[in-house]
């Protein structure tokens, strides 16, 4: 009869192991969903100001324009350097997310026929999540007007909790321009990287993602279109796991992004 509860409290313990460890590994497969579209939505929210060119800010800072987020726009035309310092305003439509600290944004010509836009990230913050690092972001004067290719290596991203995650990219950039007006774009490229966990990753854009200015404007920063395939390594011997992130326009500029988990569940995301 001692033997019999013994066995009967082992089993009950063992099962008790198991649904926990299920339950375990749940929480952390959404866990790594939530930082996969934590870094996309890093990568993509500052893009825009990458893409326009020195004059466009010198006519933004001229005209009053105002850019996503309500930034204030600094030009400094003698080391043609662009300044966007982000802070708290209520009375800005398009800040629908929390940003604070400052952008640059430095041009400089590389060679005769390439141009090059550095963005730095000084001290600066999206949704209490901190970037640090660069972007270049590359111009050819004897090709397309309408190409830009971007390359970026280790750059960091600290969430609230102290963890870091570090991102490489190369990524083409297809402008659409209306008299030399930006009005959309379109983004195709890769990620490579090593998450909080400490896990190698890539990711891969399987459908362009693509972006209006009117949306942007209006502090709508998610693509309107677009289809990510994220790999996320389990250590050796072991299958990577298969994330998709994908983006639709649903009305009036509002977009969702569906992430659908390598388990067929899937997690869904709003600004």
């Amino acid at each position: 009869m001692k033997k019999f509860i013994t066995l009967a409290f082992v089993a009950l313990f063992c099962l008790a192991c198991d649904s926990e460890t299920e339950r375990t590994l749940s929480t952390d497969l959404q866990v790594e969903g939530t930082e996969v579209f934590n870094i996309s939505l890093a990568f993509e929210e500052s893009l825009y100001f990458g893409l326009l060119s020195l004059d466009d800010y010198r006519i933004a800072e001229r005209d009053s324009i105002s850019l996503p987020g309500c930034p204030i726009l600094s030009v400094d035309n003698d080391s043609s350097q662009v300044r966007l310092t982000f802070q708290a305003n209520p009375a800005c439509d398009s800040q629908k997310l929390e940003r604070n600290g400052s952008i640059l944004i430095n041009f400089s010509r590389n060679t005769s026929t390439e141009s090059i836009r550095t963005l730095i990230y000084d001290d600066y913050s999206i949704k209490g999540i901190h970037l640090d690092g660069d972007r270049s972001f590359t111009v050819v004067r004897n090709g397309s007007p309408a190409s830009i290719q971007e390359s970026f290596t280790n750059l960091r991203m600290t969430n609230p909790r102290g963890s870091t995650t570090r991102i490489s990219g190369n990524f083409s950039h297809q402008l659409q321009l209306s008299n030399r007006q930006l009005i959309g774009f379109t983004s195709t490229g890769q990620l490579s990287g090593i998450n909080i966990a400490g896990r190698e990753f890539t990711m891969q854009q399987t459908s362009p993602r693509q972006y209006l200015t009117t949306c942007l404007l209006q502090g709508n920063l998610l693509a309107q279109q677009g289809v990510e395939r994220w790999s996320i390594s389990r250590g050796q011997n072991k299958n990577a796991v298969q994330h998709t992130l994908t983006f639709s326009l649903s009305s009036n500029c509002e977009t969702n992004a569906n992430l659908s988990l390598s388990d067929g569940r899937s997690l869904s995301f709003k600004l």
